[in-house]
């Protein structure tokens, strides 16, 4: 059993193990989690469910889940497991307000940069559910490569919202794929097409695909998913800019009120 504190974000950890002879750990699972809160009817938990490895399991509980003190209990299934039912308790607390504080604005600097919060990014991008941590967080660390994280300044609080979408485009390009072809962790590769879908026919199955933007080459590598689309069109503001030319004098010896080549 384990304490949770009202009202919180908590990522759960649960082990299944295999029904055939009740003791082997059971990978690759898609367990279903249902929650009881303080003896009330059962729900399906809508956090998302993380494979640890080894047969464990995290289950991320969201304010939601854990907004009444008392008894948490647990109705866990899987195909090819046993049961697993365990309740923990929620303890109200004075020290914890009925939603989390915002977390504090760092202080910009040249060499701010943006944390991975994995429970965030999977909650927002749920399709991305069977990522695991460490393949997630490589991920995030390689968007660093076409969107730096460093020197933030009046743009930190969209960085780390950019920095998700650009992690959940690599993660759909890279990611293998399980039996549904959802992305996951392990599986088979991603497919190795290269480019948006142009044309598809289903006689001798042909599919074509292409690589186009409106100028910049950057835009047709962030348009072959939704989530790089999304990217490049938030991204636009800093790639814009408007341009007033230096004043000129006219012939009553005034000028224009326009400011002396401004860039805004």
């Amino acid at each position: 059993m384990s304490v949770v504190r009202q009202g919180v974000i908590y990522n759960r950890m649960f082990i299944l193990v295999a029904s055939a002879d009740h003791v082997s750990p059971l990978l690759g699972a898609s367990p279903i989690v249902m929650l009881s809160k303080a003896g009330a009817p059962f729900y399906t938990a809508a956090g998302p469910i993380t494979e640890v490895g080894d047969g464990w399991y995290e289950v991320y509980l969201s304010i939601t889940d854990t907004n009444v003190a008392g008894d948490l209990s647990y109705h866990i299934t899987a195909a090819l497991a046993d049961n697993t039912d365990f309740t923990d308790q929620v303890v109200a607390s004075p020290l914890v307000p009925p939603t989390p504080p915002a977390p504090p604005t760092p202080t910009p600097g040249p060499n701010q940069t943006v944390a991975f919060n994995y429970a965030v990014w999977a909650a927002r991008y749920p399709e991305f559910a069977n990522i695991s941590r460490t393949m997630a967080q490589a991920y995030f660390d390689e968007a660093g490569l076409y969107f730096a994280n460093c020197g933030w300044t009046g743009a930190l609080s969209q960085a780390s919202t950019l920095l998700n979408m650009l992690t959940a485009h690599i993660a759909w390009l890279y990611s293998p794929r399980d039996g549904q072809g959802n992305p996951s962790s392990t599986g088979t590769i991603a497919p190795m097409l290269i480019g948006r879908i142009s044309s598809a026919t289903e006689g001798s199955v042909t599919v074509q695909t292409e690589l186009t933007s409106s100028g910049s080459p950057s835009e047709a590598f962030f348009n072959q998913t939704r989530y790089g689309y999304s990217f490049w069109a938030a991204t636009s503001q800093f790639r814009t800019m408007r341009y007033s030319p230096r004043p000129t004098r006219v012939a009553n010896g005034a000028f224009p009120s326009a400011p002396y080549g401004r860039i805004y």
